[in-house]
């Protein structure tokens, strides 16, 4: 009975392997989607906070402007502040953007990672299915050879009557009369 007893856990850990994996790959998933859906809204918040910025340098400039020409500076000097201004409020811009780019490929790599080990559940699950089917079949052979021999050996000694007569001359007796069986 110990080949049933090992049949039945083979056939019980198959299912569980593939319901445990199915289960993880459902996960995997579901984590894929969540970070596909950070990343859009990385996306979307990236370009919203950079036009912010964007708008924020162009007030700034104006107002930079605005001062200076109050002051009465005008010139090379005026000319060399806005352009250093302008170029502030670019790499400001340009920062932002770079932070939330880097964001999103973040999510978009760890949404890839998610789906590559999704992936690999299910072809993780098959193999164990596979194999455990497998397992599963070798223990019923055993179990079905184990029962054969049982039978075969309940058979023979059914056959064997006390009193029967041994062969005069048997060729596994070495020759020898052994009379009769007790």
């Amino acid at each position: 009975m110990d080949w049933l007893t090992g049949l039945i856990g083979a056939v019980t850990n198959t299912f569980a392997g593939y319901y445990n994996s199915k289960a993880q790959q459902a996960q995997y998933n579901a984590q894929a989607a969540q970070d596909e859906a950070n990343a859009t809204r990385a996306a979307i918040e990236t370009t919203f906070a950079e036009e912010q910025m964007r708008k924020k340098g162009r007030q700034d400039i104006a107002n930079l402007t605005a001062s200076i020409a109050e002051n009465g500076l005008v010139g090379a000097a005026f000319d060399k502040l806005v352009e250093q201004s302008i170029e502030n409020a670019y790499f400001d811009a340009f920062n932002v953007r770079n932070q939330g780019l880097s964001e999103f490929y973040n999510y978009k790599n760890s949404a890839a990672e998610n789906r590559f080990q999704a992936r690999s559940s299910a072809r993780m699950r098959r193999g164990a299915v596979s194999m455990g089917i497998a397992k599963a079949g070798a223990l019923a052979l055993a179990g079905a050879a184990k029962y054969n021999q049982q039978k075969l050996a309940d058979d023979t000694l059914g056959k064997i009557k006390s009193g029967a007569e041994v062969e005069k001359n048997n060729l596994f007796a070495g020759g020898i009369d052994w009379g009769k069986v007790k």
